[in-house]
């Protein structure tokens, strides 16, 4: 396909391009070599490949011409909802999200395809995932207890409870950094956590359309100097106008007429999390660095159970509280008084004197991501 000799050589920035065009000379069809690079954020390295990044997929689809759209409506439990759909706990944090993306257009091959991507993300979900892969590697920030047995350190406030099945759960310690990694990752994630469905979505609708169904290249060239080309086609639509456009697609994906639709709903992943980290530039750590090999597991969780119901949780420093209110006082003198007013009394407090080591860890986590916004 698009093979033809009297196709016509152009360029799009640095893609070469070949093009048809009808008798009006108003263009037909497309084929083009993309030139991603790895310094402009158009791939990374996961888990022994380099995926291609949201903002790669944008590259391609400068070609390809696949248009994203956003639905009116998401189907929740069977209902439908508004698009984005939020919810959110008693404290105002954020349960769940689920957004819905469209990729309508043609397939290499010219045929209409939509792909009616859904993605699901919940913060808490994902704050006690991570924090379960971290134990089965590292047991020293807490151990696995039933909830009667942890309550005596959680009502001293130098940790707190995770519940994972029924009465048993994770004990954490407040003051160990893995924990405070944690807690800043979930902060985050509340704050979030609709842009990085959204990017998450979008990726997905992208990737999974017949025109960029590539998830994977193998680049050349040096380390954070390295390209890859991909090569994509294109076609011209007849839509006049976007909402003729919107039009068409959502009612091919509600009745599938005249075009393909293959529906999903999913998860949103650890490396769908990671790039949309990327995306938005926030500082969480990578899923997994290139260099970085994994360590085999000792024993899975569940053969921790008995051996961690009979540990005992070791004793800390009795000025813990005090050295964590000291970082906590660090940051927030570098806001406002109005900012530190309002953070205060979205953790329950009115001053840090009152404040728990919970409250505390909370209080300190919101004011640095405050303060990275405001420094923006």
């Amino acid at each position: 396909m698009l093979e033809r000799k009297d196709l016509v050589k152009a360029s799009l920035g640095s893609s070469e391009l070949r093009i048809r065009t009808n008798a009006h000379g108003i263009l037909e069809s497309c084929k083009g070599t993309v030139i991603l690079k790895e310094n402009e954020g158009d791939f990374y390295y996961v888990n022994g490949n380099f995926a291609i990044a949201s903002v790669g997929y944008y590259k391609l689809n400068q070609i390809a011409g696949i248009s994203i759209l956003t639905p009116p409506t998401v189907s929740v439990d069977g209902q439908p909802r508004g698009n984005p759909c939020l919810s959110y706990d008693e404290n105002g944090n954020l349960l769940e999200v689920f957004v819905r993306k469209i990729a309508f257009g043609r397939a290499p091959t010219g045929s209409l395809v939509a792909i009616d991507q859904t993605v699901r993300f919940s913060p808490k979900a994902y704050f006690k995932r991570a924090l379960i892969k971290k134990f089965e590697k590292d047991r020293t920030f807490g151990r696995l207890t039933a909830k009667e047995e942890a309550e005596k350190f959680t009502k001293a406030g130098t940790h707190m409870f995770v519940p994972i099945e029924g009465s048993l759960g994770l004990l954490l310690d407040l003051s160990h950094p893995v924990v405070r990694e944690a807690l800043t990752t979930y902060v985050e994630n509340c704050i979030f956590g609709d842009r990085k469905a959204a990017t998450a979505a979008e990726r997905n609708a992208l990737r999974k359309h017949p025109a960029l169904a590539i998830t994977t290249v193998k680049p050349m060239g040096a380390q954070g100097q390295r390209t890859a080309e991909v090569t994509v086609y294109g076609f011209r639509h007849s839509y006049r106008t976007l909402d003729e456009l919107e039009s068409a697609a959502i009612k091919a994906t509600e009745q599938g007429s005249e075009c393909e639709v293959i529906k999903e709903t999913a998860e949103i992943s650890d490396e769908e999390i990671h790039e949309a980290n990327r995306e938005l530039d926030v500082e969480v750590p990578a899923v997994v660095k290139e260099s970085q090999t994994e360590k085999p597991l000792e024993k899975p969780i569940e053969g921790l159970v008995k051996e961690s119901l009979e540990e005992k949780p070791s004793e800390k420093p009795k000025d813990s509280k005090q050295k964590l209110k000291e970082r906590v006082q660090e940051v927030l003198s570098q806001l406002s008084p109005d900012e530190i007013t309002k953070i205060l009394k979205t953790n329950g407090v009115t001053t840090l004197d009152t404040a728990n080591a919970i409250q505390l860890a909370s209080i300190e986590i919101t004011a640095k991501t405050a303060l990275k916004e405001k420094t923006k």
